[in-house]
């Protein structure tokens, strides 16, 4: 297992909020923030059937907002205390 992605939702001084997601590097050592239109990469998945590709979407900003609206609870994860 690897890491890929971490996701957070931003809050912006407008009120608004806005998604980013950063992408891990091969080595781990660190995590580089995405462009705000958001990138699909292949994956080469190992199991016990063999290895075979996946396409992995990391999402846009835009993207975060399907589902983190004004229609949902809001934050669909963890949440800082208020």
């Amino acid at each position: 297992m690897r890491c890929l992605e971490t996701r957070l939702l931003v809050i912006g001084r407008d009120g608004r909020p806005y998604g980013v997601t950063y992408k891990w590097r091969a080595d781990l050592s660190d995590a580089d923030l995405l462009k705000a239109d958001g990138l699909d990469e292949n994956i080469a998945i190992h199991d016990a059937a063999g290895t075979h590709t996946q396409t992995w979407n990391y999402p846009s900003r835009d993207n975060c907002l399907a589902c983190h609206n004004a229609h949902t609870p809001g934050e669909l994860g963890p949440r800082r205390a208020r």
